[in-house]
């Protein structure tokens, strides 16, 4: 995201993030829930991640 490889509004699957990062989903979720309360990328309800616009 910090280095633009992931366009804004860019879906975030949990499962594919899981097994390119070698790591559980929960970790995963975990992660991506802390990264929306840092406004990083948000989390709309049953649609899951996207990535946010970063404002330099």
């Amino acid at each position: 995201m910090l280095d633009h490889q992931l366009p804004p509004g860019k879906k975030l699957l949990i499962d594919q993030l899981s097994r390119e990062l070698g790591c559980s989903i929960s970790v995963v979720r975990e992660s991506l829930f802390q990264l929306a309360s840092e406004r990083r990328v948000f989390y709309r309800p049953n649609r899951g991640f996207m990535v946010a616009r970063l404002l330099s």
